[in-house]
């Protein structure tokens, strides 16, 4: 499996959620709004955050 910066330059890669939160865990404020936003959007199919065009 891809580890987490390389899988940021792909566009077509997927994450789960642990994987979003381990990445931004020394973050706190990140993390909170992850979970917030991650919370929200569980019910969603497909959640894009960021990105380029």
């Amino acid at each position: 499996m891809k580890d987490f910066k390389d899988k940021q330059n792909d566009k077509t890669a997927s994450f789960t959620k642990d994987e979003i939160l381990e990445f931004y865990k020394e973050d706190d404020k990140a993390t909170q709004c992850l979970k917030r936003l991650l919370g929200d959007a569980e019910h969603q199919p497909k959640l894009i955050i960021g990105g380029k065009n």
